[in-house]
């Protein structure tokens, strides 16, 4: 039995076995067909990878040899710009030598003409003193004559008068001109200074006639230091002051720069420079001076001063201001700093009070100060003040300066609207005789429309 039920199972197992075996490899050949589908889509998957990574090594290479590219660009355009630029430097450096040699020469040249010129005035300069020198010695000599003739007139007349029995003779005098008493008074001076003078007794001499306002025996005595001693830089700057007070400021300023050129930090040469300048309406060369004078010399009161009026004729007006100030700070009692004070602050359009009150200060301590009394009245009338103040501001003009037309004029302004014609008329009358131009101004001018119809107006006026 059991024999039969393990055959039956055989043949069970027999029976079932191919179609097992055919399931199994059914099963067998799905599964390796899914395997080969796994490995075509690895395969797939590994190409694409394989095919990205060849696109970046080709882009990596690309990009290498873009740097390269670049890198051999930069370098050629970095050579060529250092070949431009060096080109460039030399070109540059070729104009500037070229520009360098030009101005050089031009600057030789310059100075050689300069040179020349100067040295041409100082020949002229020179004729002028030799000819002066002649023309003084000859009036001199005339001079002395004259001199002589009065001596032996007076002795004359002495004995004359002692033979008629006069006991007390009178003096005679013949009238002498300006140069002549000029003249004597320098005979005088050398006779009695033995006729050896040194440099610094002709300096002596040269201050003692300008202050006598001598200028041409000045200017002698002055040259002769100059022709002892060529660079002595106080006698050239001397002479320039001479000079300019003689209206020759042409030469004077020659004299200034060749004392500024032997001693460059005396500052009175460089004030006397500025002077000069501004006579010669040089206005910013003299304002240059003043600076380099004020420089050398902080608390020089005159170059400051000097400095303010040369910064109003610039239409500084603010600066001009400050240097007024420090004029007044380093010499309160300079009256001229307060009066330019006065007129810059008007330019400024500051307060009439404040403009008075500077001319005010003037006045206070230069009493005998006109210009500072008329613009006095001038603020006076602008702040509306009583008739009699302005009166007493311009008669005080008039007392210390009485050739003032200005003053004149205005007074006549006043009287014609107080309603006095005749004293109007009287005072425009005397501003025309001083100044003729007034006749046109007050014309014109409308102060005068209360009188214009008066006959004697008009034919004072000239209508």
């Amino acid at each position: 039995m059991k024999q039969l039920i393990c055959i039956l199972i055989c043949c069970c197992i027999l029976t079932c076995l191919p179609a097992m075996s055919q399931k199994a490899q059914t099963k067998a050949d799905i599964s390796l067909q899914e395997s080969v589908e796994k490995l075509e889509k690895a395969e797939e998957e590994i190409s694409r990878q394989l095919d990205s990574l060849r696109r970046e090594i080709d882009f990596l290479k690309k990009q290498e040899s873009f740097r390269d590219e670049c890198a051999q660009a930069a370098q050629g355009t970095f050579s060529r710009t250092l070949n431009y630029l060096a080109i460039l430097a030399t070109v540059l450096g070729a104009i500037i030598t070229i520009f360098l040699a030009l101005g050089w020469l031009d600057t030789k040249r310059k100075l050689k003409a300069i040179d020349e010129r100067f040295k041409k005035k100082s020949d002229e300069i020179d004729q002028k003193f030799e000819m002066k020198n002649k023309e003084l010695d000859l009036r001199l000599g005339e001079a002395k004559t004259k001199v002589d003739t009065i001596e032996k007139l007076k002795q004359e007349a002495a004995d004359a008068r002692s033979k008629a029995g006069e006991e007390s003779p009178r003096s005679i005098e013949e009238p002498m001109s300006p140069l002549y008493r000029e003249l004597a008074k320098r005979l005088e001076d050398i006779e009695r200074l033995g006729g050896t003078l040194s440099s610094s007794d002709y300096m002596t001499l040269a201050k003692d006639y300008f202050e006598k306002q001598m200028f041409f025996a000045a200017l002698d005595a002055i040259e002769k230091v100059i022709d002892r001693e060529k660079r002595n830089a106080v006698a050239w700057s001397n002479r320039g002051v001479v000079l300019s007070r003689l209206n020759q400021h042409e030469d004077a300023l020659i004299s200034s720069i060749r004392a500024t050129s032997i001693d460059p930090n005396m500052a009175n040469a460089w004030y006397n420079k500025g002077v000069t300048l501004g006579k010669l309406n040089r206005h910013k060369e003299a304002l240059e001076a003043y600076e380099k004078a004020i420089e050398l010399k902080p608390k020089y009161v005159e170059a400051w001063f000097n400095k303010g009026v040369t910064l109003g004729e610039l239409d500084r007006h603010r600066e001009a201001l400050v240097a007024h100030k420090k004029a007044i700070e380093l010499k309160p009692d300079f009256a001229e700093a307060w009066y330019a004070k006065g007129v810059t602050l008007g330019k400024l359009n500051r307060p009439l009070e404040e403009q008075l009150t500077t001319y005010e200060k003037a006045i206070e301590y230069k009493p005998d100060f006109a210009d500072a009394w008329y613009n006095k009245g001038v603020t006076l009338r602008e702040l509306n003040r009583s008739f009699e103040e302005q009166l007493a501001a311009y008669q005080k003009v008039i007392d210390y300066q009485e050739n003032y037309a200005e003053a004149w004029y205005n007074r006549a302004c006043i009287y014609t609207f107080k309603g006095d014609k005749d004293l109007a008329i009287a005072n425009l009358s005397k501003a025309i005789e001083l100044k003729p131009s007034s006749k046109e101004k007050a014309r014109k001018d409308e102060d005068f429309h209360r009188i214009k119809d008066d006959k004697v107006f008009k034919k004072l006026v000239g209508e």
